[in-house]
């Protein structure tokens, strides 16, 4: 006996040994429920918060590289036209400029010559205004001083011409000069005004040729991704696209997944008698250190353009087989790479997940088919250590619930037999009372036949010919001819009846 005190209100309980154990086992069960709930729980919440960081830091690198990308692009194509534009717009001033700065040169020069030749001929004519002027005095005092003054007049007039001859040479010279001066000036001009466009056509050629460099950078990486793409799509058609992923795990299987299970899903299963057996294409298995706890299971199908006979097929007609088949072999998640809807910009984002029609569900292009097998494989190596210690746990559960359902399945048989006997046993009874009843019925039967027959014995025991014929005179008086023709003819060899034969 044990005496258990309550905190409460302080009063003894006393138990026996065995309900003592029977509380103490069920505490223990209660407990270990407990932990196991808490232990699964905590095991979802840190797989799906591992599996949510894990999507939401793929979904933010790759918008991030597309942006990025796009950035790039868009930087390039601006800078180049900004480039080029500014190249064309400085090209286009400087020869502006020059070509200003040249018919300037060249106005200034002709302003300066027809300035130079106005301002000689007009030193010219005021000089031969004045030496008219002179001659004209000169042929006054010729007049007045006759021939004496002749020869001095014509000794000045030679000497004024002279001067104005040499005058005239010198503006001559000064002009020549200045035409000189004026080409010399419109010649460096030009060679100047030459060589700043040469040096911007040069600026031009080499941004040009720069340009045309980047544009056939642009136009090798376009054709290299298309030569890319065409070879892809090319080995696609030629080997299959089940051949082309199973290479590629290979690829990494000694060094990523050297224990997972990879292999091509042979066995067609039926859900139930009515259903088609079906299966998919290949099933990736990915075992704990333990290799007993399954971390990760995958049922992947493959399927391509060339594999569909009804041409148009879209992706998510594929969903519902591919969620059987991963029901019915046991699989967590359901992958379909596939290479139908080519044009979709859904699907050549990447990894799309189709959760919201079919749980844990992706479907995928065939680029992407070893970041989500190793994303996935990341989250669950994540939550390794509490999945072994939740089958522990189980493991552990499971034993006592064997036993458990072993004795209860003992006991539900061992109750079973118990009651199909007794079932067996009341059936017995109500034969034999039935056949006691129906005996019994016969005997009263029988007894009431006897009866009668003892009756009927009475009866026959009891007749008589004068009971008979008594108060019936028609059949006395028959029976009395009868008796007188038997006496009257005694050899007669009918017997007759004597009355007193009858009773």
């Amino acid at each position: 006996m044990a005496t258990i005190t309550c905190p409460h209100c302080n009063k003894q309980f006393d138990f026996d040994d065995s309900e003592v154990s029977e509380i103490l086992e069920h505490a223990r069960a209660e407990a270990r429920d407990h932990a196991l709930a808490e232990a699964k729980a905590a095991s979802e919440r840190e797989l799906a918060a591992a599996r949510a960081t894990a999507e939401r830091e793929l979904k933010a690198a790759r918008e991030a590289a597309d942006r990025e990308r796009e950035a790039a692009v868009r930087q390039a194509a601006s800078d180049e036209r900004l480039a080029q534009t500014k190249a064309q717009q400085d090209a286009a001033a400087q020869i502006a400029q020059l070509q200003s700065q040249l018919a300037q040169e060249r106005a200034s020069a002709k302003a300066s010559e027809e300035l130079a030749r106005a301002q000689a001929q007009r030193d010219l004519e005021a000089q031969t205004a004045e030496l008219k002027r002179q001659v004209a005095q000169l042929q006054a005092q010729a007049q007045s001083q006759a021939e004496a003054a002749q020869a001095k007049l014509d000794l000045a007039v030679r000497e004024a011409v002279s001067a104005s001859e040499r005058h005239v040479t010198e503006l001559e010279q000064q002009i020549r000069a200045k035409d000189l001066e004026r080409e010399s000036a419109v010649a460096n001009a030009r060679v100047e005004l030459e060589a700043k466009v040469n040096s911007v056509r040069e600026d031009l050629d080499r941004q040009r040729s720069e340009t045309e460099r980047r544009i056939r950078e642009k136009d090798e990486e376009i054709g290299f991704l298309r030569d890319m793409k065409v070879r892809l799509s090319t080995k696609m058609l030629g080997e299959s696209l089940e051949r082309h992923c199973e290479d590629e795990f290979n690829k990494i299987r000694a060094t990523a997944f050297p224990d997972a299970y990879f292999e091509k899903d042979n066995d067609a299963v039926a859900a139930d008698e009515e259903d088609r057996a079906t299966k998919g294409d290949y099933i990736f298995r990915l075992n704990a250190k333990d290799g007993q706890t399954e971390l990760l299971s995958i049922m992947f199908e493959m399927k391509t353009q060339q594999d569909d006979v009804k041409k148009g097929k879209t992706n998510e007609s594929h969903l519902k087989k591919l969620d059987a088949d991963r029901t019915k072999k046991g699989c967590e998640y359901a992958v379909l790479v596939s290479t139908l809807e080519p044009e979709s910009d859904l699907y050549n984002q990447g990894i799309v997940d189709v959760s919201y029609r079919y749980p844990k569900m992706y479907v995928i292009r065939p680029q992407f088919f070893i970041p989500l097998i190793t994303m996935l494989a990341g989250a669950a190596r994540k939550s390794e250590g509490a999945l072994m210690e939740l089958s522990s746990i189980r493991q552990q559960n499971i034993d006592v619930t064997t036993f458990e359902e072993k004795l209860l399945k003992f006991q539900e048989g061992f109750a079973g037999n118990v009651l199909r006997a007794d079932k067996h046993l009341d059936a017995a009874i109500k034969d034999i009372d039935a056949i006691i009843n129906k005996l019994n019925a016969t005997r009263k039967e029988l007894v009431t036949i006897q009866r009668q027959f003892g009756l009927a014995d009475k009866k026959l025991q009891d007749i008589s010919v004068k009971k008979l014929t008594r108060g019936n005179d028609t059949m006395k008086a028959l029976f009395e001819e009868a008796r007188s023709a038997k006496v009257e003819d005694p050899d007669d060899g009918d017997e007759g009846l004597s009355p007193d034969s009858i009773e």
